[in-house]
C-alpha cells in the first residue's frame, strides 16, 4: 500500500543500491565474531540455521525494506526474493542486479563468507524471456555495481541505481 507524500520527492534522502549492499556486508562482517562466541557457524561448510536467520534479517533491514519503501517508485513493485533464494522465475520478483565492469548482468543471490570478509558475490544469470535463473557465478565484490530491477504486475520494469526509502 502506498500513501500520498507531501513535499517534493527530491527532498528525500536517497541511497545507492551499491551502498545498501555494502552496509549489509558490514553488518555480516560485524556479526561474525559474535556468532563465533555463540557457536553459530557462519562459514559455508558449517552454517547454522540461526546464522541464516540473522543474515536474512540484516538483508531485510538494509536492502529489502528500503527498496520496498522507495518514495520514488511510481507504484507498488514486486518484492525482492529472500536472501540466498533462487526463485523459479525472476519475472515474479524485482531483483538486485550485479553489473560487472564488462557489462554483464546477473541476479544477486548472496555474499559468500570466505574467511569472514564476505568479499565475493554469488549471482545467477537470468534468461530474459523466461526469467528462469541459470548457472551460478562467483564474482569479486570489488568493482561491481549493484542496481535494482523493479518489476510491476503489468509486466513493466525499470532499472534504478538508488532508492529514497520512507517509513
Amino acid at each position: 500500500m502506498r500513501f500520498p507524500i507531501e513535499g517534493s520527492i527530491d527532498d528525500f534522502f536517497s541511497m545507492k543500491i551499491s551502498d545498501m549492499i555494502n552496509m549489509f556486508r558490514a553488518g555480516l562482517r560485524a556479526l561474525t565474531p559474535i556468532a563465533d562466541r555463540a557457536l553459530l557457524g557462519w562459514r559455508d561448510i558449517e552454517v547454522h540455521d540461526d546464522w541464516d536467520h540473522l543474515a536474512n534479517c540484516l538483508y531485510e533491514v538494509f536492502v529489502s525494506r528500503p527498496v520496498a519503501m522507495d518514495a520514488r517508485a511510481p507504484r507498488e513493485a514486486k518484492q525482492l526474493p529472500r536472501y540466498e533464494f533462487r526463485p523459479d522465475s525472476y519475472h515474479d520478483h524485482s531483483w538486485i542486479v550485479v553489473s560487472t565492469s564488462s557489462g554483464e548482468q546477473y541476479a544477486f543471490v548472496r555474499l559468500l563468507p570466505g574467511d569472514g570478509e564476505f568479499d565475493k558475490v554469488e549471482a545467477v544469470e537470468v534468461d530474459p524471456k523466461t526469467g528462469r535463473p541459470g548457472d551460478a557465478v562467483t564474482l569479486p565484490l570489488s568493482g561491481q555495481e549493484f542496481l535494482l530491477v523493479r518489476r510491476y504486475d503489468d509486466g513493466d520494469s525499470e532499472i534504478v541505481t538508488e532508492v529514497a526509502p520512507i517509513e
